[in-house]
């Protein structure tokens, strides 16, 4: 038998059409139209009690049923740019901070009170706003700096040819590059018998190994002709320069340095026998060296 419904035609339910399947009894029929009204009905919330409507956001996302087996979990939503240095750990959100902190002086001498080094330092942001966020740091090297002064006479011309130590020495107190500048005033004071040919010079060398810092340079000259029988005294005075830069290397810690002079007499003692010498020296109290430190 064709039990095929014609075209258009809709199954009536079992609830209307008050047919059965067989061996179905009234009870399952019933059961089955009152599952049918529970589908069509809306569901019911208890008074008091409000749906709860999760929904992600840009900074957090939700995942889960909310079941007892499938809690919900909110998890942050990270932004993937590297300028972004927020994380999730295990203990929570993190940003690491920056914090800025001068390191101790590892030089030796005389350091800033707090123990940093002697240094300006300016920080200034780059932009507002950007990011990753930008800063300037600039540094200006705030020297050290002494100076000395020969305070007596150094007189050379008892030992005229020889290199004499003089009592102006100084100390450039840590390592780094220094740039230092002497100012010797020398005098010769001579009585020339028809002529005299001598001068004074100086140079810089290291106190503790006696190697030569900076070369000799000439303070002052006593050159004269005058005619035969004739007698010309004369002091001749002069400053001269001594510029030069000097490195102290971390092994050396310190360096010691000292300025020494030197009387040169080269008089023809033939053509002039009545050449005769007063004095040469170094004069103190206008003779004196200062330092800066202009690098590490």
């Amino acid at each position: 038998m064709d039990h095929t419904q014609p075209p258009g035609d809709a199954t009536p339910s079992a609830r209307n059409c008050g047919c059965r399947p067989p061996n179905a009894t009234a009870a399952d029929a019933d059961l089955v139209a009152d599952a049918v009204d529970l589908a069509a009905a809306p569901i019911q919330i208890p008074p008091g009690l409000d749906r709860i409507n999760f929904e992600d956001s840009a900074c957090i996302a939700f995942d889960g049923t909310g079941r007892d087996d499938d809690p919900i979990i909110a998890e942050p939503v990270l932004n993937p740019a590297a300028c972004n240095a927020l994380r999730c750990t295990e203990t929570g959100l993190l940003v690491p901070k920056t914090q800025l902190v001068p390191l101790p002086s590892t030089a030796p001498g005389p350091v800033h009170p707090r123990g940093a080094r002697s240094i300006d330092m300016e920080i200034t942001e780059a932009a507002p706003a950007d990011c990753p966020d930008r800063w300037r740091i600039g540094a200006r090297l705030s020297p050290a700096s002494g100076e000395a002064a020969l305070t007596a006479d150094r007189a050379l011309h008892g030992n005229p040819g020889t290199w004499l130590n003089t009592a102006l020495v100084t100390t450039l107190p840590q390592p780094g590059r220094y740039y230092v500048s002497w100012d010797v005033n020398g005098q010769i004071c001579a009585t020339a018998g028809h002529c005299s040919n001598m001068w004074v010079q100086a140079r810089v060398i290291d106190n503790e190994t006696g190697a030569v810092e900076a070369p000799r340079r000439t303070v002052i000259q006593h050159q004269f002709s005058v005619p035969g029988g004739t007698r010309l005294q004369s002091c001749q005075t002069a400053t001269a320069p001594i510029t030069h830069r000097v490195t102290v290397t971390p092994a050396q810690g310190t360096k010691t340095l000292r300025l020494q002079g030197i009387f040169q007499n080269v008089t023809d003692p033939a053509n002039c026998p009545d050449t005769t010498v007063e004095f040469a020296v170094i004069n103190g109290g206008i003779t004196y060296v200062t330092w800066h430190k202009y690098s590490d």
